[in-house]
């Protein structure tokens, strides 16, 4: 298990497929955003995020998005509360999308601390 798989399940609690793909992509996001030093903007997670997931996971595209968006769903509904807190770090943020779940969770994977208080910290790491 990696670093990042080991944070998103002690903040989830959570396994199975669907976990399993939403921590794939959350490593894949990690990977673009740090490593290769995208903008968040600039992040497409259906054409850059999800393919790379199928390709990791030896899955169809269709079935990767969908296991990702129920798990996304799925963990905000569960732990929306720790979420807030140990992961976004704004507890007025509402979660909009799968895309949203995945930065937050790759940003404090990395960094073993809240989104907002990366963004401060980290400033040129996000475009």
């Amino acid at each position: 298990m990696t670093q990042t798989e080991a944070r998103i399940y002690e903040v989830l609690g959570q396994r199975g497929k669907e976990f399993k793909a939403l921590s794939c992509a959350v490593t894949v996001m990690e990977k673009l955003l740090l490593e290769e030093k995208r903008s968040i903007y600039d992040i497409r997670v259906t054409k850059q995020v999800y393919p790379e997931v199928a390709k990791q996971m030896g899955d169809r595209q269709a079935n990767i998005t969908r296991n990702i968006e129920r798990a996304a769903r799925r963990c905000w509904d569960l732990k929306e509360n720790k979420i807030k807190e140990l992961v976004i770090g704004d507890p007025f943020e509402d979660l909009h999308s799968p895309k949203d779940i995945i930065l937050y969770l790759a940003v404090y994977a990395h960094f073993g601390i809240p989104y907002y208080e990366a963004l401060r910290k980290f400033p040129d790491c996000f475009g």
